[in-house]
Parts: C-alpha cells; sequence; structure tokens
C-alpha cells in the first residue's frame, strides 16, 4: 500500500512525524522511571553497605545484626522520600502551621519523655 495522491502523501509525512513524536515521549517517561526506580535501588545498596560495615566494625553478629538490617531496610524503603518531603515542606510552611504541625507529628512521643515532664505540668 502506498500513497497515491498529493493529500495522501501529506497524511503519510504528517502520521509518521506524529508517530515519531509519540514514540520518543514513550521512551522518554520509560527512561525517567527506569532512572528512578535505579536511584531507589542505588541509594538503598548504598545505606546497606555503610550500615554492614558499621556492624562489623562494632562486631554485632547473629540474630541482632538480622534484626538490625531488617529494620533499617524497612525504614529505608518506606520513609526516606517522606522524610525528604517533610524537610521541603516545613520550609515552605509560615511558623504558625509549621508548629502545629510538627506538635502533631511529634507531640505524643515528646509528651511521653520524663525529661519534659516539666512542659505539660499545670500550675
Amino acid at each position: 500500500i502506498s500513497p497515491r495522491s498529493h493529500s495522501e502523501r501529506w497524511f503519510c509525512i504528517f502520521l509518521l512525524l506524529e508517530s515519531m513524536l509519540i514514540f520518543s515521549t514513550f521512551l522518554g517517561l520509560l527512561n525517567s522511571v527506569l532512572m528512578d526506580i535505579f536511584a531507589d535501588s542505588s541509594f538503598e545498596r548504598q545505606q546497606t553497605v555503610k550500615l554492614l560495615h558499621y556492624l562489623q566494625w562494632r562486631q554485632v553478629h547473629g540474630a541482632l545484626r538480622v534484626r538490625v538490617m531488617q529494620h533499617m531496610q524497612r525504614v529505608w524503603h518506606d520513609d526516606h522520600r517522606h522524610l525528604e518531603y517533610e524537610v521541603g515542606l516545613c520550609q515552605e510552611l509560615s511558623p504558625n502551621i509549621r508548629l502545629s504541625l510538627m506538635t502533631h507529628v511529634f507531640g505524643p512521643v515528646l509528651s511521653q519523655a520524663p525529661f519534659l515532664c516539666w512542659m505539660h505540668e499545670t500550675a
């Protein structure tokens, strides 16, 4: 099948150019997703190597070593994006809203700390 008229030729050229644009956009998006996946795994790999060196330096072996590794891998996998976002978010908030947010997030933990009992004693 080949274009026969002048308008069919222009249509084929337009269709070819549009197809190239869509395909290149798709490849760019695919490349971006793969780079994000690689960056995440690279971060976790670097942190794991640092932790292994630390545990070896402190001569931590056995079940404690496994528990520490499992916990830190879970923390790195679940929390590192949220912590980075939280830092940026707090910089953008007004001081009053930031105080309210931080009180909501850290207040329950801080209210249970015995060395801070003077903060909620009533006069």
